[in-house]
């Protein structure tokens, strides 16, 4: 019927016991596509960001009422692309995180088992942990101020 040997187990196969039984902390498949749907969520983060500041750190060429409301509007839609890239990613990381309880895998294992998810985990700690407009802005600025002035 498939490709697939009689002998060889499919991962998700293997949980349920059998010959093939699969060690709790070895991943299934769906739990790595959703590791690789996360790292596309984090270069989301990262374009965002790097578009939100870039907006910010510029200022509008002329001081006159019609170009101040422009600079703001721009800089507002950055803060929303930036915002949803958030959200994106915490229910990104949610979904894993889940998947991977489900699995019988903890937390520390995944970040051992995927060194981006881990990466990640560290360095977006301050969006994954936002709730707000005012959380997401502040997390970006934190950000900025740490790579201008790495301690």
């Amino acid at each position: 019927m498939g490709s697939r040997s009689e002998k060889e187990p499919m991962a998700d196969d293997r949980r349920h016991g059998g010959a093939g039984e699969m060690h709790p902390s070895d991943p299934t498949r769906s739990l790595l596509v959703r590791l690789d749907g996360y790292s596309v969520m984090v270069e989301r983060i990262r374009a965002a960001e790097a578009h939100y500041l870039k907006v910010v750190a510029g200022s509008p060429s002329r001081r006159d009422a019609k170009a101040k409301r422009a600079y703001e509007t721009e800089i507002a839609k950055a803060l929303d692309r930036l915002a949803e890239a958030v959200v994106d990613l915490q229910e990104s990381r949610q979904a894993v995180r889940s998947l991977a309880d489900d699995e019988g895998i903890s937390e520390a294992a995944l970040r051992a088992l995927d060194a981006s998810f881990d990466a990640a985990h560290r360095e977006y700690a301050g969006y994954l942990a936002a709730r707000t407009y005012q959380q997401v802005r502040a997390a970006a600025s934190d950000r900025a101020l740490r790579e201008r002035h790495p301690t």
